[in-house]
This record gives structure tokens, C-alpha cells and sequence, in this order.
């Protein structure tokens, strides 16, 4: 994505999405302890926005970037190997969060909150069962 002229609005979103550092913080203390299956179809309009910000997010907590698995989809929501089949996906974007190989919740087509903000919900819901709480925000 990164190095074809055509996916130009890949480059251009993650440069200029901004996210909330208290929530980065959350998603750094955690990084280790999940995996990401994604989702996405680069003909979509939610997917052009959201997958930007998503890597955004994942660099700036330094996230082990080799812990994303990525998966293109067509129109019809297939691709190559079946995992969609697998996840039970349904929408692009589909951000499905994992540990120890088990889905602890995912992010689709729309959010509720920020990318950042939506993924430290899944986190704390998981993590921390009855002590969700919202770190300070910084925006």
C-alpha cells in the first residue's frame, strides 16, 4: 500500500491522522498481549479513512507491526485463502482483536469514538472487566 501510486490516500492518512496520546499509552501497556486480524477493501470509502488511522495508531504504540494480519477483499467480501469465512465477516472494515488466538472484539465500519479510543474499550472490557474507565483525553 505504501508504495503504489494508486493507494496515494494510504500514505496521506496515516501522516496526517493525529490520535490521543492517553489512549496510545493504554494500547503501548498492551501491545503485547493481543493480535490484529484485519480486514479491508481498498474500493471501500470506510476502509480508505480507517485503515490509515489504524496503522496510525498501531506505529504510534509501538505495536509489533508483524502481529497484523492484513486481508484484501473484493466487493463481495472475498479473498484469497478463506479467512474472511473463518472470521465471520460481514463488513469493511473489520478490525477483529485477539488473544491467545480467541476474538476478545472487533472494529467495523464505523466507530464509536476514535480508533484508539475504540480499541482501548475492547482492551479494558477484556482486560479489565467492571473497572472500565476513559484515560484523560489530550485533544
Amino acid at each position: 500500500l505504501t508504495n503504489e501510486p494508486a493507494f496515494m490516500w494510504f500514505f496521506t492518512g496515516v501522516n496526517r491522522y493525529r490520535p490521543d496520546s492517553a489512549w496510545l499509552k493504554y494500547i503501548s501497556f498492551y501491545h503485547d498481549s493481543f493480535d490484529v486480524v484485519a480486514f479491508v477493501g481498498t474500493w471501500c470509502p470506510d476502509s480508505r479513512r480507517m485503515l490509515p488511522e489504524f496503522y496510525r495508531v498501531m506505529m504510534a504504540s509501538s505495536y509489533p507491526m508483524n502481529r497484523i494480519q492484513l486481508y484484501g477483499l473484493d466487493r463481495h467480501l472475498k479473498g484469497e485463502g478463506g479467512a474472511e469465512e473463518t472470521y465471520h465477516v460481514d463488513k469493511v472494515p473489520s478490525f477483529i482483536l485477539l488473544h491467545d488466538g480467541k476474538e476478545i472484539g472487533r472494529i467495523t465500519d464505523h466507530l464509536n469514538r476514535s480508533m484508539e479510543a475504540d480499541m482501548v474499550s475492547i482492551l479494558q472490557r477484556y482486560f479489565m472487566p467492571g473497572q472500565v474507565s476513559a484515560p484523560e483525553t489530550t485533544q
